[in-house]
């Protein structure tokens, strides 16, 4: 599936690693998303196994536009930061592969996109194994500006978790952020 660069289009960066996204609840999740004006943008971080070839076969059964990248096992950030060089969209979101997301999440994101916000923080929950649920600290009230916030969400990937950001590449772009390299 072709995708057009520009506009309020959005990237969604996810970070794959021996595993076959096709096979996850989050592909299947998206393939029921109104997908036009997204791309999956994924980085295969040195997968040990055939999840590259799976990952390639995803891009072409997709409903949707799917770019796919390889880099030797560097870690998360660094694979973030690669699927940030490479991704084609105005704003940039992520995902895990052990995400899940409401029916309603692209058509949100391309909403805040099309009203050119640069940083959009939004909420999220934890579901642990035994399905209780803890809500993400960013869903707390707190007052940064959005320089703190994304450096904040970038400091500590574990602490509030980029995956609850839809950010304007060009604001990425302008302030040089990127994902700290090391973090595995």
């Amino acid at each position: 599936v072709a995708f057009t660069a520009g506009g309020g289009n959005i990237a969604a960066i996810h970070k794959a690693m021996d595993v076959n996204i096709a096979d996850t609840q989050l592909f299947a999740q998206l393939q029921e998303q109104p997908m036009e004006a997204v791309e999956l943008v994924c980085v295969d971080d040195g997968s040990t196994d055939d999840s590259h070839r799976k990952l390639l076969q995803a891009a072409e059964t997709a409903n949707f536009a799917v770019s796919v990248y390889h880099q030797e096992n560097k870690g998360v950030s660094a694979a973030r930061n690669l699927g940030m060089e490479k991704a084609q969209g105005a704003y940039i979101a992520f995902l895990d592969v052990d995400d899940a997301v409401s029916p309603d999440y692209i058509q949100t994101l391309k909403d805040y996109a099309w009203q050119g916000v640069d940083l959009l923080v939004f909420r999220s929950c934890r579901v642990r194994e035994d399905f209780s649920r803890q809500r993400s600290p960013a869903a707390e009230s707190c007052r940064l500006t959005k320089n703190e916030m994304l450096r904040k969400f970038w400091a500590d990937p574990t602490c509030l978790g980029v995956v609850n950001l839809l950010v304007k590449r060009s604001y990425i772009a302008q302030k040089g952020v990127s994902s700290p390299v090391g973090y595995k």
